[in-house]
C-alpha cells in the first residue's frame, strides 16, 4: 500500500463512497489486520491533488484499551522498512503518550534525510477523543500538508 502512494493510491482506490467540493473518498482495496475500515481520499486543490491512505483501527469508550493500541501500533510502525520505486527507507518517530485530558495525540513518521525521493511521504498514527469514544486511527498520507510531530490538542 505505501509503494502505491507514487500513484496517488490509483491501484489500490476501490469503489467511490463520497463526494465533495475538496475531497473524494474511496474504499480501499488493500486493508489491514483487525481495522474497521480502509479507505483512499483525494482532496482537490488549485494547484495539485493530494492523497492519503487512511485505517480506522478501534472506537472504543476504554482510554486504556485505546492507549494500549495507539502504542502497539506506534510499535509497529516504529523502524518500519519500506522499499518504493527501489528506494528503502525506515520510518522513525518519537512517542507521544495519550492522556485523558488531551482530545486529540497525533504521530508522524518519516524517512528521514537518507531518502530525499520520500520526503513529502508521511504515516501518521492518531487517536482522538469524541464525546469519551477513543478512536485509533493509522494514516498514510502523501503532500505538503502542515504535518508537525508529536502534536496533542486540549479538548
Amino acid at each position: 500500500m505505501v509503494s502505491d502512494y507514487t500513484s496517488g493510491f490509483k491501484n489500490i482506490s476501490g469503489e467511490q463512497v463520497t463526494d465533495n467540493p475538496q475531497s473524494t473518498e474511496y474504499e480501499s482495496k488493500v486493508s489491514v489486520k483487525e481495522a474497521i475500515s480502509c479507505r483512499v481520499t483525494k482532496y482537490s486543490c488549485n494547484t495539485k491533488d493530494a492523497y492519503s491512505w487512511k485505517a480506522e483501527m478501534l472506537k472504543t469508550d476504554d482510554f486504556e484499551e485505546a492507549s494500549r493500541k495507539f502504542k502497539a501500533i506506534y510499535n509497529s510502525l516504529q523502524h518500519l522498512l519500506v522499499n518504493v520505486n527501489g528506494i528503502n527507507a525506515i520510518f522513525k518517530a518519537d512517542y507521544t503518550r495519550p492522556t485523558e485530558s488531551i482530545k486529540f495525540t497525533t504521530i508522524v513518521f518519516d524517512a528521514g534525510d537518507k531518502a530525499p525521493e520520500l520526503k513529502k511521504l508521511k504515516i501518521s498514527i492518531d487517536r482522538k477523543r469524541n464525546a469519551g469514544m477513543g478512536d485509533q486511527n493509522t494514516s498514510v498520507r502523501k503532500g505538503e500538508r502542515g504535518w508537525r510531530k508529536g502534536r496533542q490538542k486540549d479538548g
